[in-house]
């Protein structure tokens, strides 16, 4: 007997795969069919029906385009004043440096980004380049494992590049923010 219902159950199983097997091979057909005959009237240049606007809907369009006639497509600000700017982002090349008590053993990998605070800011750094490289090797490289090992330390370092490059450029808040894009220890 139980072989039976055992056997009843595995036909009842196969028959619901039986009908998900052609319910999908039909939707597949009907797909391509679709596809078929509306790219065939598309390539032929014959019409689709295509919905017609109510004219409620023409009345709407109507309020619609009245209303947009009174907003005005210019600007009010006049054309000579600058767009604000986002920020100035400015990539300082990769530093290796040997890490400090470190016996030449530890080193730090770092490519430092300075977000600067205008154009002025950004052109003196461009011409002052290598003295602010020469003065993050410096940075970096008075470090401990221990100074990087931590997030507080890190930002230290940040606040102590961005003091240093405002000397450099000897100009007041010139670096907005610093950011570490590459920060490797080994």
């Amino acid at each position: 007997m139980r072989k039976k219902d055992a056997f009843q159950k595995k036909k009842v199983h196969m028959n619901i795969g039986g009908i998900r097997g052609k319910v999908i091979v039909f939707a597949t057909n009907m797909f391509f069919m679709a596809g078929m005959y509306f790219g065939a009237n598309i390539s032929t240049g014959a019409e689709i029906p295509v919905n017609v606007i109510t004219e409620e809907l023409q009345g709407r369009i109507g309020e619609i385009t009245k209303y947009s006639d009174e907003i005005p497509l210019k600007s009010d600000k006049d054309p000579k004043e600058p767009l604000p700017q986002g920020p100035i982002i400015v990539t300082i090349d990769t530093i290796v440096v040997n890490l400090s008590g470190s016996n030449l053993r530890r080193y730090l990998k770092a490519k430092v980004i300075l977000e600067v605070r205008n154009e002025e800011a950004r052109g003196k750094l461009e011409t002052r380049t290598i003295q602010v490289k020469d003065r993050l090797i410096s940075i970096l490289s008075s470090k401990t494992i221990d100074d990087i090992d931590s997030v507080e330390g890190r930002e230290y370092i940040k606040r102590e590049i961005k003091d240093s490059v405002d000397v450099i450029l000897n100009m007041e808040k010139a670096v907005l923010q610093v950011y570490f894009e590459d920060f490797v220890v080994q």
